[in-house]
């Protein structure tokens, strides 16, 4: 899923989802044509819809089907709730068993079962997602999100960095080989 920004009209980090695109396309041997994924996008951006407004951020659910074809469906942004609770999973993901860890698919088996769990054990919170660690203990991905850390760039004041939009003069870095 992609983040398109009504005001800026551009796609949140769409250069990043696409090469997170094209690594598992390649990762599973399916054809995945960049030029075709933006024309998608751009074509569903561009049909009328009902439930969302012009003016309001959407989310592009974005599939690549094992032949290449690609399906975006548009939905409405929903803004994360206050407070945003996510819990760590008490299941540690055996990364070589689950070939789609890693990479944002349909099979989503190994995310339910945390999202689950994790639910069962936090009854009265309402948690807005789960994050996967491996055997290692090593910080994964979330059950929904993406797991990114950013960092203030060089030669910025960290209080300054801190108080300022959260991709304003950062880095953003995310977990590696999960």
């Amino acid at each position: 899923t992609m983040l398109f920004e009504a005001e800026s009209k551009e796609i949140y980090l769409l250069s990043r989802h696409l090469a997170r695109l094209s690594t598992s396309a390649a990762h599973f041997g399916r054809p995945c044509s960049e030029v075709s994924v933006r024309q998608a996008l751009l074509a569903a951006l561009e049909r009328p819809r009902s439930s969302v407004g012009p003016d309001q951020n959407v989310i592009l659910r974005t599939v690549l089907d094992p032949k290449g074809a690609i399906s975006v469906e548009v939905k409405p942004f929903a803004p994360l709730p206050q407070p945003c609770r996510v819990a760590v999973s008490d299941c540690r993901v055996e990364v070589g068993e689950h070939p789609w860890i890693g990479h944002k698919t349909t099979c989503r088996g190994v995310y339910s079962n945390a999202t689950a769990r994790a639910r069962a054990g936090h009854p009265g919170l309402e948690l807005w997602d789960v994050l996967l660690v491996n055997q290692l203990e090593q910080l994964m991905e979330g059950c929904i999100a993406n797991v990114a850390v950013w960092r203030p760039a060089s030669g910025n004041d960290e209080h300054q960095a801190q108080a300022s939009h959260h991709r304003a003069g950062g880095e953003c870095h995310t977990p590696q080989g999960a």
